[in-house]
């Protein structure tokens, strides 16, 4: 049966939300494009100010790219309407309390042992920002859904909202990690659920400098690659799945530009490797415009890593100081050694695919928790908006000094991946470059 495309309509109705006056974004453009760029399309979104609604202050900037303008642009309103309805909620319907509270008044809560946050090295920091979760911690709980239960139970504020500045005690950063936007509900769980697998197989491959196989760039894949980056970059590829057998790919774009000698980082969890690598070397490219303009626009000294405050921040700094790129020379030199079918993906949809990857979690002991955070403004256009929790994974945030270093898959994944079991003095103490 012949697919119809009516990605038109879905632009349609996604530029109903952008609006200067009265839109969820206020501004929505392309991004400079140079004719020695690699060969998609970037474009970028200004949220609104979102506490004029009543939402916690957020007036960021979103950004997407596809290999056509449509899809760029879906991608751009797509997160801009993920950070839109993470910063709305109903503080009346929460609860204030600690977690042996509420097992003691017969709640339902995910246990603070549960997450993946820090090691007592960092707590035992005079200067650490964050403090010890414990089963006495008074913090703000509400509901979420427990997939795998198939209840509804109770989970920090700060694990669903971004930002949440509710609360006395701050025990993690807010990040984004797990949020997602599509045309329907499953398709949003579904991108969800792949952000957290990329983003603990990136933390575990890059805080362990793990040998992880390069990918063998041929065939049709080459002529992919060849057809998208232009020649005076390269691209390295490399898989970096885990336990968690799904396809996971991080991605190494490295040459000069207008800039100068630049290297930029990217990966991507989906359920081939072809799509896993569409995606990754699609995020490569969109780097080169956004690093000229943040290398414009942040001008501030980061030679010292506490100055690393932002994924801004880590995704230039290597560029900004090249003599530190030697730490990705093992990667760079390492042989293509690993074989994959670079093939069309096969037409599975969204339901069967989630069904595959919860068969795998529930196999390794992992959870999976979500959130349907979708705002009456937004839905009406027809996007749904979730936060996928798996606590057990470890996150990715971009304030050096307090990465999540406390979860047990850090430590001990890499031998079930061939490579000697971690400690934490093992880590590396390299700020990693992910964007």
């Amino acid at each position: 049966m012949m697919k119809i495309d009516n990605s038109h309509i879905q632009v349609e109705r996604a530029l109903n939300l952008v609006s200067e006056a009265v839109g969820i974004l206020s501004h929505i453009g392309n991004v400079a494009e140079f004719n020695s760029d690699p060969k998609i399309k970037a474009v970028s979104a200004y949220n609104c100010e979102t506490q004029l609604l009543n939402g916690e202050f957020y007036a960021g900037k979103s950004g997407g790219c596809g290999f056509d303008l449509k899809k760029a642009l879906l991608s751009a309103i797509g997160e801009g309407v993920e950070r839109y309805c993470s910063t709305f909620y109903n503080l009346s319907s929460m609860v204030e309390t600690s977690y042996a509270d509420l097992i003691a008044r017969g709640y339902e809560a995910i246990k603070p042992s549960a997450f993946s946050l820090f090691h007592e090295s960092q707590y035992q920091r005079d200067t650490f920002p964050f403090k010890r979760f414990t089963n006495d911690t008074i913090l703000y709980w509400d509901s979420v859904y427990d997939v795998f239960g198939q209840k509804t139970v109770l989970c920090p504020s700060t694990f669903i909202y971004m930002p949440f500045s509710k609360g006395k005690v701050r025990i993690s950063e807010q990040i984004s990690t797990g949020f997602a936007a599509h045309t329907n509900y499953y398709d949003a769980f579904l991108n969800g659920i792949y952000e957290v697998i990329e983003r603990d197989a990136f933390m575990i491959s890059w805080m362990g400098q793990l040998g992880i196989p390069k990918i063998k760039i041929e065939g049709k894949l080459k002529e992919f690659v060849e057809s998208i980056v232009p020649s005076h970059m390269n691209v390295h590829l490399f898989d970096m799945t885990t336990d968690i057998k799904v396809p996971s790919v991080v991605g190494i774009l490295e040459g000069v530009h207008d800039y100068g000698q630049f290297v930029a980082f990217s990966a991507a969890t989906r359920m081939t490797y072809t799509a896993a690598i569409n995606k990754t070397v699609l995020e490569l490219c969109q780097s080169i415009p956004y690093y000229r303009y943040l290398l414009e626009d942040n001008k501030k000294k980061m030679d010292n890593l506490s100055e690393l405050k932002s994924f801004e921040d880590h995704s230039i700094y290597y560029t900004r100081y090249p003599e530190k790129q030697g730490i990705f020379k093992k990667w760079l030199e390492r042989p293509q050694t690993k074989d994959i079918a670079y093939d069309e993906e096969p037409e599975l949809d969204a339901k069967s695919k989630i069904k595959a990857i919860l068969r795998i979690f529930r196999k390794n002991n992992i959870d999976v928790y979500c959130k349907d955070i979708t705002t009456e403004d937004v839905a009406e256009e027809n996007f749904k908006v979730v936060r996928v929790i798996c606590p057990q994974l470890i996150p990715l945030n971009g304030a050096y000094g307090g990465y999540y270093l406390g979860g047990k898959r850090l430590y001990e994944v890499p031998e079930k991946m061939g490579f000697k079991k971690l400690k934490f003095e093992d880590l590396t103490t390299m700020p990693h470059p992910f964007p």
